[in-house]
């Protein structure tokens, strides 16, 4: 810093001995000193504070655990309290149509991370094939999910898994959580959050086609997990709204082991 203001200097007193040699030279003179003021001084203050008033970042790391033609799968994180035992695992994009829902939780997390008590990592399924197919865009979420979050999850023993689905209103409720396998601590942290997060009732959808690729199997090798429907056939906003309240509400959850799981 020393270094720059000394050729500053330098170059000021060059330009000062080229104005004087002007007739008018007075006035430019007082142009040039307000000038000279505000880089030399008004400039470094204003990145000072620029520099301490940018918010703190966490550090967060993205990396691609499998690649197939039809999609790819990328986890992302940490979220929130990093140094956190409790870890928790949002999976979003298994059925590429309901990303309103995917994209409004995400957010969430990333908006709240601050504020979280616990540490989250988000799983990004990216179908890429089909995807504007119902039936085919669905499979290739659900067996990129079961091939490679899946065993992700269970490998870092997360201790909580939430499957993120969106609804635009085909079943009795429109905002609702369930767990396909009716048991243990997964039942337990559901009934938990339909207590404490106000408009999601416990409803279990019939026929679910993920569950099968992604619950089931995390519930098999003792991770709970449960599936969160969002209701999309509404503004953006509100279901931003009505998911901020559901991922503040995992936040709020006590975890402990069950000993009848």
């Amino acid at each position: 810093m020393k270094t720059a203001l000394k050729y500053l200097k330098k170059i000021i007193k060059e330009f000062e001995k080229e104005i004087k040699t002007y007739k008018y030279h007075k006035p430019i003179l007082g142009v040039f000193a307000t000038l000279c003021i505000f880089l030399i001084v008004i400039m470094p203050l204003y990145d000072v504070y620029s520099v301490e008033k940018t918010p703190y970042m966490q550090p967060t790391t993205r990396e691609v655990l499998g690649n197939e033609s039809y999609g790819f799968v990328i986890k992302e994180g940490p979220y929130g309290n990093s140094t956190s035992k409790v870890k928790v695992a949002y999976i979003v994009g298994q059925h590429p149509r309901e990303h309103f829902a995917h994209e409004a939780t995400v957010e969430n997390v990333k908006e709240q991370s601050p504020n979280f008590r616990y540490c989250y990592y988000l799983y990004y399924i990216n179908v890429t094939s089909y995807t504007d197919d119902f039936a085919v865009g669905r499979m290739n979420g659900q067996i990129l999910s079961n091939s490679y979050v899946v065993p992700d999850i269970t490998k870092e023993n997360f201790d909580f898994a939430v499957d993120v689905h969106g609804t635009d209103g085909e079943y009795s409720k429109r905002v609702f959580l369930f767990t396909p396998l009716e048991k243990g601590t997964s039942l337990d942290i559901a009934f938990t959050l339909t207590n404490i997060v106000d408009g999601v009732p416990y409803y279990h959808a019939p026929n679910p086609s993920s569950t099968e690729f992604t619950t089931i199997p995390l519930i098999n090798n003792g991770i709970p997990a449960i599936v969160y429907e969002s209701f999309t056939a509404q503004p953006y906003d509100n279901i931003k709204k009505q998911d901020k309240k559901f991922v503040l509400g995992v936040d709020n959850l006590n975890f402990y082991p069950n000993p009848c799981y």
